[in-house]
């Protein structure tokens, strides 16, 4: 949901990244569309699929990626395979597709974490 968000804001982005790629949750896609944003057609994709690319900024928006998914470095000048940006910044956000409860629960929590990543990224990014 965050990379739509700062597609949103006119900045230069990259779909999610992660080790593991998955599909989008449904359950996002739901939410995201309640106000009119599209995200069916993302996918996370695989840091390798970035391993030439150099970012200004990357951010982490879960405890998760910053703890299991060192995926980026800042080291520029050494030779990796990881991605690397000048630049990383972490934003804690609960992760939705733990959310316990019943679905209407559940939703409410993408919800929630919706709106709180689109004031997050509001506020950092103007």
């Amino acid at each position: 949901m965050g990379s739509k968000w700062v597609w949103i804001r006119g900045r230069k982005f990259t779909e999610n990244m992660a080790r593991n790629p998955t599909s989008v949750d449904s359950r996002a896609k739901m939410v995201m569309n309640e106000i009119g944003i599209d995200i069916s057609p993302q996918r996370s994709k695989s840091a390798e699929e970035f391993c030439d690319t150099v970012f200004d900024l990357a951010a982490a928006f879960c405890d998760r990626a910053k703890q299991a998914c060192p995926i980026c470095t800042t080291e520029l000048k050494i030779p990796a395979k990881s991605t690397k940006a000048r630049e990383v910044i972490h934003k804690s956000f609960e992760d939705p597709a733990l959310a316990a409860g019943t679905n209407e629960e559940q939703i409410n929590v993408f919800r929630r974490i919706r709106d709180d990543m689109k004031d997050w990224i509001v506020d950092a990014f103007g």
